[in-house]
Parts: structure tokens; sequence; C-alpha cells
């Protein structure tokens, strides 16, 4: 289905109904091309970062098709955890376990401020 003004219209009911000052969103890169012709920009929304891409980890023998949060495999983590060689690199132990990397494209952040009126 295609429907016109559905996001609008759902950020003004957010607005409306938690009277927010600001709104911090975010946008994967995979899916939104333009950073300053999307929905966002559509809604007063204005881009205040591009974020780098970055992974997750992945190991469909242990989690199936879940990614795992890199912070779950930090380097301290593992040491601590699975008793590994701390002059190992977070990469070098993470491939250890059986796990491999998957990237995004990275993201852009928006932030959306309540007009003021005068």
């Amino acid at each position: 289905y295609h429907i016109v003004g559905v996001g609008g219209k759902m950020f003004k009911y957010f607005v409306n109904k938690y009277d927010p000052d600001t709104v911090i969103s975010f946008a994967d890169r995979r899916w939104t091309i333009k950073g300053d012709d999307n929905l966002y920009t559509k809604l007063d929304f204005k881009l205040v970062d591009t974020l780098r891409p970055d992974y997750k980890y992945y190991n469909d023998k242990i989690h199936g098709n879940k990614r795992v949060h890199k912070m779950s495999l930090s380097k301290k983590a593992m040491i601590k955890k699975y008793n590994m060689d701390e002059r190992l690199t977070e990469w070098e132990m993470a491939r250890l376990l059986g796990y491999d990397r998957i990237w995004d494209c990275g993201m852009f952040k928006y932030m959306w401020k309540r007009p003021t009126t005068a």
C-alpha cells in the first residue's frame, strides 16, 4: 500500500500527545539515500550528523539469524567470559569463537525542535 501523508500524521499525533521540545531520530543509510531530501526533512527535522558504517557480530550456530551488538563481544568481555588471550584483538577473539562481522552503511542523525512562538 502507498498512503500519502501518513508519516506526517503519525508524527503530528506523537508531538500532540507527548509534547516534546526536541526529538532525535536516526535513519539507516541503506534505505535513506539522500540526507537532505527525505521524510525527516519534510517533517522539519535537521540533519545534525552523518555516522560512519558500523558492525554487529553474527554466529548462526549460537544465535540463529540474530545479530549481536559489538559491546557484547568487547575485548574486555571476551577476556572475562571466555578467558581469551589479552594480546589478541577483539576481532581475533570473536573469530576464534566463530563470529563474523556484518557491516551497515552508517546512519543519518536528525533533530527536530519545537518551533518557538513569539
